[in-house]
C-alpha cells in the first residue's frame, strides 16, 4: 500500500526528462519514496510516498453496476468534460483521453460513475504498471464531474496535491469504471475517495483522500 503521497512540484514533461525514482528502507520497517529531477543543476523533488507492506484485506464487495447506473442519470461525455478542464488553463493530450462519459447523480452531493478506458496508442503498455499512470490520471478528471464541482464556473484550476492512501486488489488490465465519492469540499480544497472498478463492478483499486 502506498501512503501519503504528496504531489510536490509539477513536472512538465520535454522531449527528454530524465527522472530518478529512489526508495529507502526505515528503522521500523517502512519504505519512504521520492521522485527527483534536476533542474538548472538543482535536484528538485516532485512528489513522495510512504510504501508500506500490510496485511491482506478480505475481498472488497463487487457493486451492482445496473444499480450504479440507474442512480446517475446525468450524463457527460469524456469531450465536454476535456473543454470543462481546458476552459480553467488544463489541456490533455491523446494519452490522456480515456475518460469516455461521467454519469452523475442530480443536485448538490452525490457521486460520479465514469467510463474509462486506456486509448489504443498506449494500451500495450499496461503490463508495465499496477496501473498505468494515464487510467490512474483520467479517473482523477472524473472528479471534475462532481455536481457539487462541475457547476463552479470561477475557473478555478483543480489538481492533485496528494492522496492518503492507494492501494491494488487486483489487475486494473480491465478497469472499466471510476467510481468518485466526495468526502469534503471547501473553497480552496476538495477530498474524494476514488475506486477503480471492472465492467461486472469488482474493485480492482482504491485511492483513499485524493
Amino acid at each position: 500500500e502506498a501512503r501519503d503521497l504528496v504531489f510536490e512540484e509539477l513536472l512538465l514533461l520535454e522531449g527528454h526528462t530524465p527522472i530518478s525514482a529512489v526508495a529507502s528502507l526505515t528503522s521500523d520497517g517502512v519504505t519512504d519514496f521520492q521522485v527527483t529531477t534536476r533542474l538548472e543543476g538543482q535536484e528538485v523533488r516532485r512528489a513522495s510516498a510512504v510504501l508500506q507492506t500490510v496485511d491482506e484485506a478480505p475481498e472488497k464487495a463487487a457493486y451492482d453496476v445496473a444499480a450504479l447506473l440507474a442512480e446517475h442519470p446525468v450524463d457527460l461525455t469524456g469531450a465536454e468534460m476535456r473543454d470543462w478542464y481546458d476552459a480553467r488553463g488544463i489541456q490533455y493530450g491523446p494519452a490522456f483521453s480515456g475518460l469516455t462519459a461521467a454519469h452523475t447523480t442530480q443536485g448538490p452531493g452525490g457521486s460520479v460513475l465514469a467510463e474509462v478506458a486506456l486509448p489504443g496508442s498506449i494500451r500495450s503498455q499496461q503490463g508495465a504498471y499496477g496501473i498505468h499512470p494515464a487510467l490512474l490520471d483520467v479517473c482523477f478528471q472524473a472528479v471534475g464531474a462532481h455536481p457539487d464541482l462541475h457547476t463552479d464556473h470561477t475557473g478555478t484550476l483543480m489538481l492533485p496535491l496528494g492522496v492518503r492512501r492507494l492501494r491494488a486488489h487486483s489487475s486494473t488490465r480491465n478497469a472499466h469504471y471510476c467510481y468518485v465519492q466526495l468526502v469534503n469540499a471547501s473553497a480552496g480544497s476538495v477530498e474524494v475517495d476514488v475506486e477503480v472498478l471492472d465492467e461486472h463492478g469488482a474493485v480492482l483499486l482504491t485511492v483513499g483522500g485524493l
